[in-house]
């Protein structure tokens, strides 16, 4: 599933899986991206988070918010499938040396001052985007890392379009 969302994401498409073999390993690291702390399910709650406090006293920023809202949610949906087709449970956890970990609510951040929280969304955008990088060097299938690789260019467009609402502020 390829999702258009114009503005808050690149127009490149997102690489196909569908030479991918069974792969535990690779499922597990991509479940990190999926429903870690750092992850698109903490993305997208947040984004719909702020979308919902800010529309009233800021809509243009709470629309823009929503919009790369939707976009993590159609990351959430290609690392689902992905997750699937290397034999692993799309669920909203990830494994630890402790023990699982599920994803909660409290991953959010629910900040309410609007600088404060753009500059959070940055550096969250850029912590992903790095973590994507990451994952896709050490991910041994070809297909897995291109798709990993293109995720993380939305999320460092998503940093510049963030950067670009934070600018509009200090100059008002």
């Amino acid at each position: 599933m390829q999702m258009t969302n114009p503005g808050c994401a690149l127009n490149d498409p997102y690489p196909a899986l569908t030479d991918v073999a069974q792969d535990n390993d690779a499922a597990l690291l991509v479940q990190q991206d999926y429903a870690s702390a750092l992850s698109e399910m903490t993305a997208l709650a947040e984004y719909m988070y702020q979308h919902s406090v800010l529309t009233a006293t800021y809509p243009e920023i709470a629309d823009t918010l929503e919009c790369i809202a939707i976009t993590e949610m159609n990351h959430a949906t290609l690392l689902a499938d992905a997750i699937r087709r290397l034999g692993g449970d799309p669920c909203y956890r990830v494994e630890q040396t402790t023990g699982d970990r599920w994803w909660n609510g409290a991953d959010v951040d629910y900040g309410r001052l609007v600088k404060d929280a753009l500059k959070r969304d940055i550096a969250a955008e850029q912590a992903a985007a790095a973590q994507y990088r990451y994952h896709a060097d050490v991910a041994s299938q070809p297909q897995l890392s291109a798709l990993l690789r293109r995720i993380a260019l939305d999320e460092e467009y998503h940093a510049g379009v963030l950067r670009g609402l934070l600018r509009g502020l200090s100059e008002t």
